[in-house]
């Protein structure tokens, strides 16, 4: 498959092929992408999302890549990389809301500036507020379903969801973006 003609002059953000995964996991490991795609805001995600289901590109979303191990033959059609464009927080009188590629140790140490309480048990995991909400992240009797308000997600065709915090199914280290096959692409309210 010829990608680079299929994303010649598409705005989904830093697009670049063959890049190698190494270099977007904690651990060092990992072959290339077909196509790596760095979206900057909500718009270049649901487009890009859009088109790959209507191209049938597989789309793979990462994170920070922490604990991620990726084969040496890489991965095969699209990877969103979340985690160096899709890094936002915004404060709104108590309620803090964070892109899904924000480093969750960042939005703890936020909170905490902000005299917000409640993230504190949680700012030493590794790893991306989205993928922290996918599994329901926790440590020392705290998990993000203790602080999470509403989750914005989309699915692989561009669509948008919003849940509210009974509506994902949190249970230890699950939600319901695993029982209905969801990317990372969220975001939190806390």
């Amino acid at each position: 498959m010829d990608y680079k003609s299929m994303y010649e002059g598409k705005d989904f953000g830093e697009i670049s092929y063959d890049e190698a995964l190494k270099n977007y996991t904690t651990w060092g490991i990992g072959g290339p992408a077909d196509v790596l795609v760095k979206v900057k805001n909500e718009n270049q995600l649901k487009e890009l999302l859009n088109f790959n289901n209507e191209n049938n590109i597989k789309t793979t979303v990462i994170g920070l890549g922490s604990n991620l191990l990726i084969s040496d033959k890489g991965i095969r059609g699209c990877v969103l990389i979340l985690a160096d464009n899709y890094d936002d927080i915004n404060l709104e009188n108590t309620e803090m809301t964070v892109l899904a590629g924000t480093s969750l140790n960042k939005a703890a140490k936020y909170s905490i500036e902000h005299n917000l309480t409640g993230m504190e048990e949680i700012s030493g995991i590794p790893g991306s507020v989205g993928g922290a909400v996918s599994m329901n992240a926790g440590a020392y009797g705290k998990e993000i379903k203790d602080v999470c308000i509403s989750v914005k997600a989309f699915d692989f065709e561009g669509n948008e969801y919003n849940f509210t915090n009974e509506q994902m199914n949190f249970s230890y280290r699950h939600s319901k973006i695993f029982d209905q096959d969801l990317p990372f692409v969220f975001t939190p309210f806390f």
